[in-house]
């Protein structure tokens, strides 16, 4: 698997074919800038190649709908529990977030940070744990 950012798009489209070559499956092609990439080109090249490809943007936003078939994406979302992030907020009775539990992480890792600092804050209004 090969994580790609902020490549000049000449190289991109040379890409899946040297990671092909290589015996790499899956490439994670991050936008994180307002960069236009080869997106079409590279999704028909990975396809002709047999690579998996995704472009999350952000890359905190890497996730897969359901008739999405890109079991290698899918297991490194699973094992590693790195892409949209999500989580589990427990509240005691006196209205303070008594545990958050980090299901899933975004790549920087920001969402472990916050999820400790949300711990012991009071929530009057719940609806505040949404917006």
């Amino acid at each position: 698997m090969a994580i790609v950012s902020e490549i000049h798009n000449d190289l991109l489209l040379e890409l899946p074919t040297i990671l092909n070559n290589s015996g790499i499956k899956a490439m994670f092609v991050p936008q994180e800038s307002a960069a236009r990439i080869a997106r079409p080109q590279v999704e028909e090249i990975c396809d002709r190649e047999g690579i998996e490809v995704v472009f999350p943007k952000p890359f905190c936003d890497l996730h897969l709908e359901p008739q999405d078939d890109k079991p290698l994406v899918q297991r490194f979302i699973a094992e590693f529990g790195i892409g949209r992030p999500e989580v589990r907020v427990e509240v005691d009775i006196r209205g303070r977030i008594a545990h958050v539990e980090v299901l899933r992480s975004a790549p920087c890792g920001s969402t472990w940070f916050v999820a400790k600092q949300l711990e012991g804050i009071e929530v009057e209004d719940k609806r505040e744990l949404y917006d």
